[in-house]
């Protein structure tokens, strides 16, 4: 079973190595060399800008049983409307940090282990596509028996391969660049994969320290001596805001989690929420999601109401619930963490405590500001 994506990823070109080496004597002659290879360098980052080629599917997700071969094939367009020469090879993959960045040598996952690059064979790996010509190469995966159970991770990169500088003492420099296709090979064990656990675990949830406003130790003190409730020393005052949330995959398949973050209040009413980011997690890896409350949190469609009554959260307790959903085939699995937080929106608090002290002295006062204002208005009126 063989599912696709269209998704356009690239990677960064690679450097000819065949460049010319300068070994002139004079300082005029190193300035204009140096000077010629700018040029030459920018006009050729220019052409090679306009003109370019695409790979389809961008990605590729297989699942098949150990000694069984899978065909398909990649459509290749040469956009320009030159000749293009192109060289296919096949690398394992991984991500080198916690937020996904593809990585072709320090990798992480089953596929080096098991040398899986031998899997995957290119029916033609030399290609030479006439302009704007669209060709489609046939690739075949045989996994072969007693293969360990995972998910493998392999990538066909397809490189553009200019002729070498004619003359090996010109200043010439060259950039070739590749596109990959990413093959994600899930081979399942003769009981599927509905009996492998997910393994996901989350390491951390928590609100970035900018997000944050810091309280004094003698008012945060003096807060949880009042409460007893532990409340610390930092607070948060209104949305947008922002989560970190750190999932680590320990299971032998990729990880496609999905689910929500939910703001609820200390009686269970919830504020706002927000869809977990696309993202996913290799075996053995660890990936980081991003996920931002906007707001505003009321009056959502009283644009005239000020923001500090519409993005911010009124003082008290409230806690963040983060569930994740794992799918796997037909089952699902739930993990769940909660953040516990204290909101203190001081230019609400502020404007709504003086809102009140100006209320409760209108009311006691009433006669006093009614009569001295009658007065006042006497006053004036007369000639």
């Amino acid at each position: 079973m063989i599912k696709t994506m269209q998704r356009t990823v690239h990677i960064k070109p690679a450097v000819n190595p065949y460049l010319p080496r300068f070994r002139y004597t004079g300082i005029l002659a190193r300035v204009v060399a140096a000077f010629g290879v700018c040029i030459f360098f920018f006009a050729f980052i220019a052409n090679a800008a306009s003109d370019g080629f695409t790979v389809s599917p961008i990605k590729s997700f297989i699942e098949v049983k150990p000694g069984v071969v899978e065909t398909g094939a990649l459509l290749i367009t040469n956009r320009s409307d030159a000749p293009l020469p192109l060289q296919a090879t096949v690398h394992v993959f991984g991500v080198k940090d916690a937020y996904g960045t593809i990585d072709f040598e320090d990798v992480q996952g089953l596929a080096s282990a098991e040398n899986a690059n031998a899997w995957l064979i290119l029916e033609h790996p030399f290609l030479l596509l006439n302009g704007h010509e669209t060709r489609s190469v046939a690739y075949r995966l045989a996994v072969p028996d007693g293969a360990p159970y995972g998910t493998y991770t392999l990538a066909i990169v397809m490189q553009s391969k200019f002729p070498s500088p004619e003359a090996a003492n010109e200043a010439a420099a060259q950039l070739l660049p590749a596109i990959g296709s990413l093959f994600f090979i899930d081979v399942s064990s003769p009981a599927g994969r509905e009996g492998e656990p997910v393994n996901l675990t989350v390491t951390e949830f928590a609100i970035p320290k900018e997000q944050t406003i810091t309280i004094g130790a003698f008012g945060a003190s003096m807060l949880d001596a009042i409460s007893g409730a532990g409340i610390g020393g930092r607070f948060v005052e209104r949305a947008p805001l922002d989560f970190t949330i750190r999932v680590k995959n320990s299971g032998r398949y990729i990880a496609r989690p999905s689910g929500t973050v939910a703001i609820k209040t200390v009686w269970g009413s919830t504020v706002a929420s927000t869809p977990l980011p696309e993202g996913a997690i290799l075996p053995g890896a660890e990936r980081v999601y991003a996920v931002t409350i906007p707001g505003p949190l009321r009056f959502y469609e009283a644009a005239w109401i000020p923001d500090v009554f519409r993005f911010s959260f009124f003082p008290g307790k409230y806690t963040a619930s983060l569930a994740l959903s794992a799918a796997l085939d037909t089952e699902s699995r739930i993990v769940n963490a909660d953040l516990t937080y204290w909101a203190f929106p001081r230019l609400l608090t502020l404007s709504t405590v003086l809102s009140l002290i100006l209320a409760i002295f209108m009311v006691s006062y009433r006669g006093k500001v009614l009569a001295a204002a009658k007065a006042f208005w006497q006053q004036k009126s007369k000639p």
